[in-house]
């Protein structure tokens, strides 16, 4: 309200005095014009729905992949807002980066079983041609939970190149990219980018939370180090620590998102493919 108040009752003035003496009309018409727009989008998106004989809202709903891929960008991401608001309280809790996660996993490039928990008990499944939307209950979460031998927020996600991966626990996306050799100063001023050697990298790859008996070379400091050594030097608590991700090779994992790298793939003068992950 106050943020609407100073934009009401001071920026859009000193707009119209300084640049634009009719910017409330303009304003007026953008409005409009999205308006209508969306009401025709909205409207499209239903009746798509409704050829595919999808009734959003239910318990568990089924996406044909291939049709949906058929269809404008414009229009898959409105399918996916429109149906993870059907199955989200009033809407709440879903943005760009959770549509834009379902988007990645929808790839007709991605044939693999792969999974996203996204909030307000959303889960999302890509198992061959079908996209699987469907509402968690929180009994059956403690009921897995109890079942497992895993650490608490488990998670595991294969890496595809190039490909993005949401994360629940961090309520954010993990981009992964083939790019060019970056400069010394681009690599340092990135605390939440990483770059590695893709040559000295042991496939698969795979994102996921802390394990007992992990161990990591890390870029900076002198051989080996069990993580569980350095989440107590680094003053971590136990259960932050099972939050953090981790991007894993067939050897030892390789970097501790936001924090650094392994030694192993760091970016040398012989490097010729760099792998960029970030956190976005």
């Amino acid at each position: 309200m106050f943020l609407r108040n100073r934009i009401r009752n001071e920026l859009i003035p000193e707009l119209a005095t300084r640049y634009n003496p009719r910017i409330v009309e303009g304003l007026c018409h953008m409005a409009e014009i999205v308006r209508r727009e969306d009401d025709y989008l909205q409207n499209t998106v239903r009746q798509v729905l409704h050829q595919w004989g999808i009734v959003p809202g239910t318990a568990e709903t089924l996406l044909p992949i291939a049709a949906f891929q058929e269809l404008h960008e414009a229009m898959q991401g409105r399918i996916i807002k429109y149906l993870l608001e059907a199955v989200a309280p009033s809407g709440n809790g879903i943005g760009y980066r959770h549509i834009e996660a379902v988007l990645a996993i929808s790839r007709p490039s991605l044939h693999r079983h792969i999974s996203l928990d996204l909030p307000c008990l959303i889960s999302v499944d890509r198992e061959g041609s079908v996209l699987r939307i469907r509402k968690v209950c929180s009994r059956q979460i403690r009921r897995d939970t109890r079942s497992e031998k895993t650490p608490p927020y488990a998670y595991s996600y294969p890496v595809e190149v190039p490909g993005m991966i949401y994360l629940n626990v961090i309520d954010g996306n993990i981009r992964f990219e083939m790019i060019d050799k970056p400069g010394l100063q681009e690599m340092k001023n990135q605390p939440r980018v990483a770059f590695m050697d893709f040559e000295r990298i042991s496939p698969p790859l795979i994102l996921r939370n802390y394990r007992s008996g992990d161990k990591i070379d890390p870029l900076g400091m002198s051989g080996m180090k069990k993580m569980k050594s350095y989440f107590i030097d680094g003053k971590i608590p136990c259960l932050p620590r099972h939050k953090i991700p981790l991007l894993v090779d067939d050897r030892s994992v390789i970097w501790i998102a936001g924090e650094r790298i392994s030694n192993r793939v760091k970016v040398t003068e012989r490097t010729k493919k760099v792998l960029k992950a970030e956190m976005v």
